[in-house]
């Protein structure tokens, strides 16, 4: 009678060891996937759990500024994702500001005399981040520590920035005005006669400039001096492009910056569109930085990273459309290695090529604006 009762408690016991076993394990294995998780986002290890926790005791970010990048609707999808990921609690206070053009020679300023920075971190082009940097007034970072991977091109120059975004540059055109079959193919098309009165453009010259530095400026003044000669240009402007495409007050406009905006207007019935040259693409890359006298440097740092990674390449491109096309499987990489595999020549204005093509960016980007606007 002893056993059979001995047996029936062992075996009740058994079933309840392996009950607290079994939960335990299944405690272990999701404690295993939440690290497994955050260790994916962490790919700097030490150095960018250092840099979360001490992201988490500066608390909140101030972003000042204008334009996609300093948008609060971006700023809040980021913030999410940031908290999400590295299991932080931390604020992105966006506060409307100058371009970065007119806040660079402030951040600059700022740094000389020890004040601290408008902006804890600094949205720009190379155009302005190299400027900065050389005046002393950007934090310089190992990124590649914090995000190994990274490429060559990816970094500025001294570290003092990171590439996380791009724009391209694009064709963008009224469907009811123009057949995609007869939109230009590549500079050279922009000759044709055909293109009179039909064709709007920027004032400060993007996609010429880089048209320069791809053919030559030789050929690609001969190209614009072309276009004016045969009343192709139509119009310069600065802001409200997608929609003066879509009223049709410009049939083509060469170039635009921002597929997506087309992308949206398209998708609400207005009849327009966008398409890049066949024989080369270019685009200008997305910098961020550091303000040296940033008061929250390491937030700033740390929301940087967080663009890199696929959660952030995959938020920028659902708000701006503006990913990054050296970040592998970002919808602009995709973009661009169709492009080169079908055998256009791309390039991109980093920190390394701008400096490579000052001349153009600084004197032929002038000259051709020049023409384009009539002058």
């Amino acid at each position: 009678m002893m056993r059979v009762l001995s047996g029936r408690f062992d075996r009740g016991l058994l079933l309840r060891r392996a009950a607290v076993v079994a939960l335990a394990a299944g405690v272990v294995l999701a404690s295993i996937g939440g690290m497994a998780g955050l260790a994916a986002a962490q790919t700097g290890g030490d150095a960018l759990k250092q840099l979360v926790a001490a992201a988490q005791g500066e608390g909140e970010l101030n972003v000042f500024g204008s334009g996609d990048w300093n948008s609060p609707k971006l700023m809040a999808a980021l913030e999410k994702g940031l908290n999400k990921t590295y299991g932080v609690n931390v604020r992105l206070k966006t506060t409307p500001g100058p371009s970065a053009s007119k806040l660079m020679p402030r951040i600059i300023d700022e740094a000389k005399t020890g004040r601290p920075a408008s902006s804890d971190i600094f949205f720009a082009p190379s155009r302005q981040q190299i400027p900065s940097d050389q005046a002393g007034a950007l934090l310089r970072v190992d990124w590649k520590k914090l995000m190994p991977g990274l490429k060559d091109e990816e970094v500025g120059i001294n570290g003092a920035a990171v590439v996380i975004g791009a724009s391209i540059h694009i064709i963008g055109y009224n469907t009811n005005l123009v057949k995609a079959k007869d939109l230009p193919k590549s500079y050279k098309d922009f000759t044709d006669p055909k293109y009179k009165g039909k064709i709007g453009t920027t004032v400060f010259a993007v996609g010429w400039v880089e048209a320069a530095i791809h053919l030559g400026e030789e050929e690609a003044t001969r190209i614009v001096d072309a276009m004016v000669a045969n009343g192709t240009i139509i119009g310069t402007t600065r802001t409200g492009v997608q929609n003066r495409v879509a009223t049709g007050e410009f049939p083509i406009f060469a170039f635009d910056t921002k597929p997506v905006a087309y992308s949206r207007l398209k998708a609400k019935g207005a009849p327009v569109d966008f398409t890049t040259m066949d024989d080369f693409m270019s685009g200008t890359a997305s910098e961020v930085s550091v303000p040296k006298t940033s008061a929250h440097p390491n937030l700033a740092k740390l929301l940087s990273v967080y663009m890199l990674t696929k959660q952030g390449q995959d938020t920028i491109w659902k708000v701006i459309g503006r990913d990054s096309p050296f970040r592998e499987g970002s919808q602009l990489n995709k973009l661009v290695e169709s492009k080169r595999a079908a055998g256009a020549k791309i390039y991109f204005g980093t920190d390394q090529n701008v400096v490579k093509n000052a001349y153009f960016y600084r004197k032929v980007s002038r000259k051709l604006a020049k023409k384009l606007r009539g002058n």
